[in-house]
């Protein structure tokens, strides 16, 4: 808890120091697939993903090119692999990965024609887990994703992304790459890909 308090608290502190300038705002929602990368993943498979959010955006002083490109996203990871029973049983398992997720980017505004713009942004993102299921194809009871026995609630890494900008919709694609591991003694890491459309106000 005193994790999420924290994440919430430097969630608020980025927006209200974002509001106080020349703050610009939009809602979005994406979906595409995720994945884990690095050890400890064979046997894996990608699976659906999805997120929605609130973003924010702060020119930086005397430039229209530059700015700093944060907000608030509530975001799906995961996997689909193959699990072992008690009895020796190879069966299909999905893992849903539930997030709080704050960018915090640097966006690069390419002006191309009239009402017609193309953003290009990269940064680190700090991620908590606040819920998720694990299923097992078979077993009506699903397990916690996160908790004492489950994933780390904790994740960090990088995000790049481009869109179009179409006078107030915006249309791009972005993906997340962690650099903090899934569970402890794992080599696991978090991946996703996905296509986003928004609306600037």
């Amino acid at each position: 808890m005193k994790k999420l308090a924290f994440f919430i608290l430097l969630s608020l502190v980025t927006i209200g120091v974002s509001a106080q300038s020349n703050l610009k705002w939009n809602v979005n929602a994406g979906i595409g697939i995720s994945s884990w990368y690095g050890d400890d993943t064979d046997g894996t498979d990608a699976k659906f993903a999805y997120k929605v959010g609130v973003g924010l955006e702060v020119p930086f002083a005397n430039t229209d090119v530059w700015s700093f490109q944060t907000g608030l996203n509530f975001i799906s990871k995961g996997v689909k692999g193959n699990g072992v029973t008690d009895a020796w049983d190879v069966v299909d398992v999905t893992i849903n990965q539930l997030y709080l997720e704050l960018p915090l980017m640097v966006g690069a505004r390419i002006h191309t024609a009239s009402n017609f713009d193309l953003l290009f942004k990269g940064g680190p993102y700090l991620a908590y887990g606040v819920g998720g299921k694990a299923k097992i194809d078979g077993v009506s009871e699903k397990a916690d994703t996160f908790g004492d026995d489950g994933l780390k609630r904790f994740d960090a890494g990088l995000g790049l992304g481009v869109a179009f900008e179409f006078g107030k919709i915006v249309v791009g694609v972005e993906t997340g790459t962690s650099f903090t591991k899934v569970a402890s003694g794992a080599g696991a890491y978090n991946l996703s890909a996905l296509a986003t459309i928004g609306y600037k106000f």
